[in-house]
């Protein structure tokens, strides 16, 4: 009997893509609600949130535990935090929970993301050649649902 072969790929930047950069997305939404007034540059947002994400990074768990699930206040607790370490580049705590759902919300929205050009040659190719396709990522539980509502479940033997 012949082995089933898979590839596996990898979600955020590889399989799908904001169609706006998440420093942006953080910004024109706490803009929208007034907790900022500044409107800076695409650059540098990016290296807000990217300083942001590397400064949570520093946290994850040593034992390569869920970095979201792990955190001291769960999912969200996470989620809070690096929205807070955003907000301290503007030298702003407020965070309320509406603006906090408006993000995560926009982040759950198929809306938000673009599927790579390349994802269905490459399931094509794949599937003539009987291998199939596996998610591994570091995505946090909100994933399935974002691949369900994004039409690319079913695409996925093991996710």
């Amino acid at each position: 009997m012949e082995k089933i072969k898979f590839i596996y790929l990898d979600v955020g930047d590889t399989l799908i893509h904001l169609k706006i950069p998440a420093g942006k997305i953080y910004h024109d939404i706490l803009k929208s609600h007034n907790v900022i007034e500044d409107v800076l540059e695409e650059s540098v947002l990016r290296k807000y949130f990217s300083n942001s994400w590397n400064q949570m990074n520093k946290k994850n768990p040593l034992d390569h535990k869920c970095r979201y699930t792990n955190h001291p206040k769960g999912n969200d607790g996470f989620w809070r935090e690096l929205i807070g370490i955003f907000l301290s580049n503007f030298n702003k705590e407020e965070l309320t929970e509406k603006i906090y759902l408006e993000i995560v919300n926009t982040f759950n929205d198929p809306i938000s993301w673009t599927i790579d050009e390349s994802f269905y040659t490459l399931y094509e190719i794949a599937s003539r050649k009987n291998v199939g396709f596996g998610i591994i990522s570091n995505w946090d539980f909100r994933l399935r649902n974002l691949l369900k509502n994004l039409h690319l479940f079913e695409y996925f033997k093991n996710v």
